[in-house]
């Protein structure tokens, strides 16, 4: 984790001692609020996916009076205001400075294949299909 530049790696959130100022967060369900309310003033949580199947909850009134001020959760949405950023990942990649961590390459003939594996959790990262491959 050092090569990716993370200060400090815990499996529970019981183990984060002070807040943070950013949580991007996959899971869903409980897990998005037990994040939020990690966020120190102006933190922000990005939730980019639901992997628990279970729909997210946050009491908000209850963060409202609790504090710090400024915490804000996003959706994280795919949308045609992307492409800047995109450029600044591809190249990023392109020039061996950010490690997509792809899981697996196939063909795209084998989609249903490939989704079937990643929804089952069988791939690591991501998985690119190829066409003509």
């Amino acid at each position: 984790m050092d090569a990716i530049g993370a200060r400090e790696v815990v499996t529970e959130l019981v183990d984060v001692r002070e807040p943070v100022a950013g949580v991007i967060e996959n899971v869903g369900g409980a897990l998005l609020g037990e994040a939020f309310g990690l966020l120190g003033e102006d933190g922000v949580a990005v939730s980019v996916g639901q992997a628990s199947g279970r729909p997210s909850t946050i009491d908000f009134e209850a963060e409202r009076r609790r504090g710090p001020a400024g915490r804000r959760v996003e959706a994280f949405v795919v949308g045609l205001g992307m492409a800047p950023d995109l450029a600044i990942l591809l190249d990023l990649v392109a020039r061996g400075a950010l490690d997509p961590q792809v899981g697996r390459r196939d063909s795209w003939l084998r989609f249903a294949d490939v989704v079937h594996d990643l929804r089952d959790r069988k791939i690591t990262g991501k998985a690119v299909l190829e066409i003509g491959g």
